[in-house]
């Protein structure tokens, strides 16, 4: 009972959130792991947005692999931009190490970011 009681709350909140960005909010917040890029010896650092919001995402901004943003974790704000991830279905928020250094980041935990689209 508690399990379906979670569930139907789950897809009532993902329902609402997707009506959100349907109607064009431009700033919203997500939580998601910090992970880093394991491919060279480089030290890039992203998080994922969720696929019910990348979906959206494509929609609206279907011919950019890229949308600028502002983010902000804690008090530490920075404009960038977000990556089209075609392999996964999401997009990817790079958090640069300036970031990770004033809000002493690291990678696996589990961060909320506000995101502006800009």
């Amino acid at each position: 009972m508690c399990n379906v009681l979670i569930s139907k709350t789950s897809r009532a909140i993902e329902r609402f959130l997707i009506y959100l960005l349907n109607t064009m909010k431009r700033t919203f917040t997500v939580t998601a792991k910090l992970w880093q890029w394991s491919g060279d010896m480089s030290s890039w650092h992203f998080m994922y947005v969720p696929k019910y919001i990348s979906e959206i995402l494509r929609t609206h901004y279907s011919k950019s692999a890229m949308i600028k943003c502002k983010f902000t974790i804690g008090d530490t704000t920075w404009d960038s931009s977000m990556f089209r991830n075609n392999r996964e279905k999401n997009y990817l928020i790079p958090v640069k190490k300036s970031v990770r250094k004033a809000e002493d980041l690291f990678p696996g935990e589990e961060i909320t970011v506000k995101i502006d689209i800009l």
